[in-house]
């Protein structure tokens, strides 16, 4: 049902998590360790009776990261340190451990290289088969989209134009894409 999201506590609350495209600015907290920013949208989870829960909360960052293949020394090392992907992987990491049922991914795999890539969305593709997650990913790079997605919706100055499903033709969400229909050009 529809409801107004006032917070992140709020939308947490409600079973959303979302990853903005902009991570460096409002994602990465380069000065805290793998361990930290893994946890920090979790962190109430670690407590019982007020006391954090250090081996509890360290043992769900180790085991978040080590799904997404995060390539690190050590939980403590400084996210600042991580390359580009290994961030982003620290990043859906962090929103996966907060078990939302609808994760919004905003140009995910934006900036990372291939195997991250790949990482990324095959960890996607899981969490949405083995645990039901809806996952909702905004992407510029239609491929990307095809090769995870059961629909796609194609989005004009925030309206939805069309959803096709991923299998459909190259040609039909060009058509979209270009405001028109396969219909409309063909007359």
């Amino acid at each position: 049902k529809p409801f107004k999201v006032k917070s992140v506590r709020d939308a947490k609350a409600h079973g959303l998590a979302l990853l903005t495209e902009e991570r460096r600015q409002s994602g990465v907290f380069g000065i805290l360790s793998i361990e930290d920013n893994t946890v920090i949208a979790a962190q109430r989870s670690f407590a019982k009776h007020g006391v954090l829960q250090e081996g509890k909360r360290f043992k769900a960052a180790k085991e978040s990261n080590e799904s997404m293949h995060t390539k690190t020394p050590s939980m403590k090392e400084l996210m600042q340190n991580l390359s580009g992907g290994n961030q982003q992987k620290v990043l859906i990491a962090r929103w996966l451990l907060t078990h939302p049922d609808i994760l919004i991914l905003d140009e995910p795999t934006r900036g990372i290289d291939v195997g991250a890539k790949k990482v990324v969305l095959d960890t996607l593709k899981k969490y949405n088969r083995e645990l039901g997650m809806t996952i909702v990913m905004i992407s510029s790079e239609l491929e990307e989209l095809r090769s995870i997605c059961d629909r796609i919706a194609i989005i004009d100055k925030g309206t939805v134009v069309g959803i096709k499903p991923a299998s459909a033709s190259s040609e039909e969400f060009g058509y979209l894409m270009l405001g028109t229909s396969e219909e409309a050009a063909n007359q």
